[in-house]
């Protein structure tokens, strides 16, 4: 193919993989992670800048970007989540063209489709976070790479921008850079001076990324909470790419095995180039995680995924055609199930429908009406998240608990008042929106202390939403 058609098919492919990642993308509440992408959205740009001084100043580049979607586009689900849904549309299209690169037409157009239904692509592509779109940059970086050592000057522009702008993106795409050493190296020019340049080429951008390095270790206490992540086989081999479909996890597995075996894939370059792609993130964070301080949690390993699809689409495409459809096909349903189960209503971790709980109080509730919602418990399922997430349910109510709203805290939480004041006001009141769990239960002892009656009472997942009168 000239390069117009080459051009032509990845954009095909990339408006395919996007217009199916899109598919019931808006259905999924809003939960912690993207409430918390939502609260720095909204800050002002003078707001933003102080918040990200003292914590995520690592999310400063997606923060800004989304802050610009945002006024732009608002904040419907569909609408804060479309530019991850972009992004899988480019990284599929980057990933059949870095196919071309190092194999194939076919393993680039089957590594595409493998990589869409993946189910870590079929998470991230509907999160409003930015692994979606770091992964993207590094593919690219990857096509613009391969065409910068095939002796192409301006190319290396290009690949210093995108795989530097991926770090700022998200700091761990770093870890990739070993893998781009490997294959550069490995076809790069005879003699030590060349080798030398090209060395240096490729990890530039880990050199243009110090300063959001150094932010991150000066804000390293924003990774306590992953004192509580599990490490074990499962959260390793299982849940980094495949997230709970564990039989994906067999078939994909399977079939590279039975390949390797009958020495269908042969150990060259490309092999090797994506073997170390796929494994160097995930044991450097491991492995750091075991001797220092805990740094992994399974999609921190999202910007490997292309790897995955690639080796396994080498696999497949080295088949007989038949039996190379029939394995495409098989990879493409088992990835099914959970592309459809990450779309329900209560598809985020955690289980939870805050969409649903704001919606019960701000659809019934009165100008004057006061809320009160939980904030006892886990971080990420305590009910006061769903202000965050959903603020104009509870635009025209009250919020008894607020003393000071969290961008004047430097943190995702705002400062609430003491239970000896919490109750005072509670006095002041005469309907109050109370949104609890089982671990926040004392909200609702305080409206009994204060002799309100329930008058109502609903139950959505594990949270309660109750009105209370005097």
């Amino acid at each position: 193919m000239n390069r117009r058609q080459t051009a032509a098919v990845s954009a095909t492919i990339g408006s395919v993989a996007a217009l199916v990642t899109a598919i019931g993308s808006w259905l999924p509440s809003f939960w912690n992670d993207e409430a918390a992408t939502l609260r720095l959205a909204r800050l002002s740009w003078g707001q933003l800048l102080a918040f990200v001084e003292s914590k995520d100043g690592v999310h400063c580049v997606y923060a800004a970007f989304m802050h610009v979607w945002i006024q732009i586009f608002g904040e419907s689900e569909l609408s804060v989540r479309a530019p991850s849904i972009i992004a899988i549309g480019a990284a599929a299209a980057g990933l059949y063209r870095l196919g071309l690169h190092v194999a194939s037409s076919a393993v680039g157009l089957a590594a595409a489709a493998i990589f869409t239904v993946l189910p870590r692509t079929a998470f991230n592509g509907i999160e409003a976070r930015s692994y979606a779109i770091a992964t993207a940059l590094v593919i690219w970086s990857a096509v613009c790479l391969l065409s910068a050592i095939r002796s192409r000057r301006r190319w290396w522009f290009a690949y210093v921008i995108l795989m530097t702008l991926s770090i700022y993106v998200f700091l761990y795409s770093v870890l990739v850079l070993p893998a781009f050493l490997v294959i550069a190296l490995w076809g790069a020019p005879q003699g030590r001076t060349r080798r030398l340049r090209v060395a240096l080429g490729v990890l530039f951008p880990g050199v243009l990324a110090v300063p959001i390095a150094a932010i991150a270790v000066y804000q390293s206490e924003q990774l306590a909470w992953l004192q509580n992540q599990l490490l074990n086989p499962y959260t390793i081999g299982v849940e980094t790419f495949f997230g709970s479909a564990w039989w994906m996890t067999l078939i994909v597995l399977g079939i590279i095995v039975i390949c390797i075996v009958l020495t269908r894939l042969a150990i060259d370059r490309t092999v090797v180039f994506l073997l170390v792609w796929l494994l160097a993130p995930l044991l450097v964070l491991v492995t750091a995680s075991l001797i220092f301080q805990p740094v992994f949690t399974p999609r921190y390993v999202s910007t490997s995924a292309p790897a995955l699809a690639l080796l396994t689409a080498m696999a497949v495409v080295s088949f007989p055609r038949r039996f190379a459809v029939g394995a495409l096909a098989v990879i493409l349903a088992a990835g099914a199930p959970y592309f459809v189960a990450v779309r329900a209503d209560t598809a985020k971790p955690g289980g939870q429908n805050l969409r649903a709980v704001a919606n019960a109080v701000g659809s019934e509730a009165m100008p004057g009406d006061a809320f009160l919602l939980g904030d006892l418990g886990i971080v990420s399922l305590r009910p006061r998240v769903a202000l965050a997430a959903y603020p104009t349910a509870f635009a025209d109510l009250v919020d008894l608990a607020l003393r000071t709203p969290y961008f004047s805290t430097g943190s995702y939480s705002d400062e609430l008042v003491t239970r000896d004041e919490l109750k005072e006001r509670i006095r002041t009141a005469r309907r109050i929106w109370v949104v609890s769990n089982d671990d926040a239960s004392a909200e609702v002892d305080l409206m009994r202390a204060a002799r309100f009656d329930r008058l109502k009472k609903t139950e959505i997942g594990d949270m309660t939403v109750t009105l209370w009168r005097r």
